[in-house]
């Protein structure tokens, strides 16, 4: 399991998190005991030497001038931490892929991300990831897709979102990545998605930036 952007004491408090817990168990330390948790999640994966796997993105730290092991990189994360404003750990979780041009181009390059934090990454950012670490995709979320699954830049790029009919507004479907061997002496891989579809009769309280103004948190 990998830590979100939404999995930080800050996210909580905007978000609703916490006043849910407050509401659920009153004024106990449960919101500290996940904060603990949050802070010491790991925040990438690599599977079987091909596929990297996020929450958000890549990150200009990624790709530095002198070429450095990847998990050398990943592993200059010191944990527990808080999510920081900028960096690294702050890009893996809050980055995303640019859209197309107006034009229909493939995006290229970075710009700084109209989140708030962090940037967006074009197809030549992609392409010279993995072809520096010899891998094959990235895998991501932190982005609400319609069918639970979208392929971006060339299909070396997956967002994958897994909560269907996301705060109840967008009715979208949840999807899974199941990755297996499908060569155990070559190590080879297979992918498929599992979908799961919408279910609009049932809804649930999504606490909200709105309902904390309205309390005054």
């Amino acid at each position: 399991m990998l830590r979100g952007n939404h999995e930080s004491e800050i996210v909580n408090r905007v978000y609703g998190f916490r006043e849910e817990l407050k509401e659920r168990f009153g004024k106990s330390k449960v919101h500290k005991h996940f904060v603990s948790v949050f802070n010491v999640m790991p925040v990438a994966a690599v599977i079987e030497n091909s596929i990297f796997c996020c929450h958000g993105g890549l990150s200009p730290d990624l790709i530095p001038e002198v070429h450095k092991p990847l998990d050398t990189l990943i592993n200059q994360i010191q944990r527990p931490t808080e999510v920081p404003r900028q960096g690294l750990l702050c890009d893996l979780l809050w980055s995303d892929p640019a859209d197309y041009t107006q034009a229909g181009d493939l995006p290229l390059g970075w710009n700084q991300s109209t989140r708030g934090c962090s940037f967006t990454f074009g197809v030549d950012v992609i392409n010279r990831f993995l072809d520096t670490y010899e891998l094959d995709l990235v895998v991501r979320a932190h982005q609400v897709v319609e069918d639970g699954y979208e392929f971006y830049y060339e299909n070396r790029l997956i967002t994958l979102f897994s909560a269907p009919n996301y705060c109840n507004q967008f009715q979208n479907s949840g999807g899974v990545f199941v990755v297996r061997k499908a060569d155990e002496v070559f190590g080879t891989l297979e992918g498929g998605f599992e979908v799961i579809r919408p279910d609009t009769r049932y809804t649930f309280n999504y606490y909200t930036r709105k309902h904390h103004l309205e309390n005054n948190d």
